[in-house]
């Protein structure tokens, strides 16, 4: 028979207030929920929080700088300031004939040396077979005329490279170009004569980089050319864009001067996102009209 300490209970037996003691299985799961004090502190904590943050002044940092076409006098410094100022602007010329020219003249060049060389080399093999065999018996003149070649080789594959870096450039398309030509023609910030070179538009390349998506970008463009209003413009062009723009006050009296309404700027970025969205929507919609195809046919049958 156990013995029991005062203080120890018979299993079922109540406590003063009533209570009964039951032994609480040891895989049982306690919930523990914060007090109503701890509560409120975390929610006050967070409400200080978020009013610190909002009290707190916004700093966007320093103002960006933007070249304004008004700020160029007009001329070389101008036209460069406006191709300049847009990706679709960068258009120069490549100078195709000129290439070609230089090439055949440095080849010719080295035609002549060659036909030097073989020459030499004849005339050495007929008295004196083994000094072709190593080059310590080179002579002088054999020496001279073997780094004049090196050097005009030199320069031929120096041409070679360039043009074939040249004709790797994408060719500008015809909206970009119209639009350089005539903000060209309509400003003529350059003497007669020398603005020409933009009537040459075979020869003309971009340094605008390919992107997979173009026609996407042109035929986005074609249709806010086409639909022009005041909404459109809004959309597309940005502050920034218009800050750029603006009018050339000193060229007010200038003979050239014309309505400045005939000249709209848009945002290319803000082009791309237009067709990124297009291309996104119908990624989506695409897939689902087969499916609606063959559920109708489905349900027809």
């Amino acid at each position: 028979m156990a013995l029991l300490n005062d203080n120890e209970k018979k299993p079922g037996e109540e406590d003063a207030d009533g209570d009964s003691e039951s032994p609480t299985p040891e895989n049982d799961v306690v919930n523990v929920y914060p007090s109503k004090a701890s509560r409120s502190a975390i929610h006050s904590g967070l409400v200080g929080l978020i009013r610190s943050w909002l009290a707190k002044p916004y700093n966007p940092g320093p103002k960006p700088i933007i070249n304004k076409l008004n700020e160029y006098p007009r001329g070389y410094p101008h036209l460069a300031a406006f191709l300049d100022s847009h990706e679709n602007f960068m258009i120069y010329r490549r100078f195709g004939y000129l290439q070609a020219r230089l090439i055949l003249r440095k080849q010719d060049e080295l035609r002549e040396l060659e036909d030097e060389l073989k020459d030499i080399d004849t005339e050495v093999a007929m008295n004196h077979k083994e000094r072709l065999t190593t080059r310590m018996w080179d002579s002088v003149e054999q020496k001279k005329l073997m780094k004049k070649i090196e050097s005009n080789f030199r320069s031929y594959a120096s041409l070679l490279q360039s043009a074939q870096a040249m004709n790797g450039f994408t060719r500008p398309k015809p909206a970009d170009y119209n639009s350089v030509s005539n903000y060209i023609q309509n400003r003529r910030p350059l003497w007669h004569g020398e603005d020409e070179w933009i009537l040459h538009q075979e020869d003309m390349v971009t340094l605008r980089a390919a992107r997979g998506l173009a026609w996407l970008d042109s035929l986005v463009e074609g249709l806010i050319r086409t639909f022009a209003c005041g909404l459109l413009q809004k959309i597309f062009t940005s502050k920034d864009t218009e800050t750029k723009f603006e009018d050339c006050k000193d060229w007010a009296n200038n003979e050239h001067a014309y309505d400045r309404k005939d000249e709209t700027y848009y945002t290319s970025r803000r082009i791309t996102n237009f067709s990124n969205g297009i291309l996104v929507m119908l990624i989506l919609i695409l897939p689902i009209v087969p499916i609606s195809i063959m559920y109708y046919m489905i349900r027809e049958v």
